[in-house]
């Protein structure tokens, strides 16, 4: 991994695979858990997040979505070792019970401290048009509330999740086009 940092932390928002390596790799290190299973033991089961994984399970190949490019499909790798910055293989239902569980001030009291909630949705870069950046998820302040965003966009496959935590609401799109959710 490369040691020199372009940018300074939230001086700016630019995605960087590294930093999920970093963060991979020091949870590895820490917990001397690679992260697979240490993301089965404390994320994926107690949320019943049972179609989620960091790495391919034989279990996916009848229901995976293909992603495509302009009509055609791209073989997506079956990952043997977890990657945090590439590989990530989860549903809508899925995802937004892990949002859910985090964001939702009902069900996020039970897995965070409330002052761990409170630094991961301290606005860390402004974009635009109001929109911050905070530790790894969107927001938005509108004059009706505080909106949370997230998404993802790997070739050939996007996302986009919306979460109004007052409402109790989450909303997951995946979308197997390389223009799916545009």
């Amino acid at each position: 991994l490369p040691t020199h940092l372009e940018l300074m932390p939230t001086t700016m928002f630019s995605y960087s695979n590294y930093a999920l390596l970093y963060l991979q790799r020091a949870m590895e290190q820490t917990t001397h858990t690679d992260l697979q299973t240490l993301t089965e033991e404390l994320v994926f089961k107690p949320f019943r997040m049972n179609s989620t994984s960091f790495v391919w399970k034989d279990s996916y190949t009848d229901r995976f979505a293909h992603p495509h490019v302009k009509g055609q499909p791209i073989l997506k790798v079956r990952a043997e070792k977890p990657n945090a910055s590439r590989y990530f293989y989860t549903t809508p239902t899925d995802y937004c019970l892990f949002l859910n569980k985090l964001f939702v001030p009902q069900t996020s009291r039970k897995c965070l401290a409330p002052l761990t909630l409170e630094k991961m949705l301290q606005p860390q870069v402004e974009l635009h048009n109001g929109l911050k950046w905070a530790a790894g998820i969107g927001l938005a302040e509108e004059k009706n509330g505080r909106f949370l965003w997230q998404f993802g966009d790997n070739e050939g496959s996007k996302s986009l999740a919306f979460i109004d935590p007052s409402a109790d609401l989450c909303v997951c799109v995946m979308a197997n086009d390389a223009h799916g959710v545009d």
